[in-house]
């Protein structure tokens, strides 16, 4: 006797299965813990990254006003492969120019047009 609870014959192909599950999982990644019209700091970070083509610390600091908290986010996002550190300038990376296009979509969604 087979408890199967999976279709084994899906309605979907496999490529529209994976674009969903990682439209899925950057709109979770990008809203997870904030509240209904809260900007995430990583998501504003690479936001002006990816704006401003590069940008120094200060002027990243500039957009907040809880410096540890940005310090913390760009060691993350560092870390993570989103962008990268250069001469005390910051770049997106292909990875997080990636993320950058989630945002976007979701932003164009709920009609969110401002950044920093």
């Amino acid at each position: 006797m087979c408890l199967c609870f999976f279709n084994l014959n899906p309605a979907i192909s496999g490529y529209q299965f994976n674009s969903i599950y990682f439209i899925n999982t950057g709109f979770y990644s990008y809203n997870c813990n904030s509240k209904p019209g809260d900007e995430s700091p990583s998501s504003k970070i690479i936001l002006l990254v990816a704006k401003y083509k590069n940008l120094a610390l200060n002027e990243l600091l500039s957009n907040f006003s809880d410096q540890q908290l940005v310090y913390k986010r760009l060691d993350d996002l560092v870390k993570a492969g989103l962008i990268e550190k250069i001469n005390n300038r910051y770049f997106a990376k292909p990875k997080g120019k990636l993320l950058i296009r989630l945002i976007e979509i979701y932003r164009a969604v709920l009609n969110w047009n401002q950044t920093g």
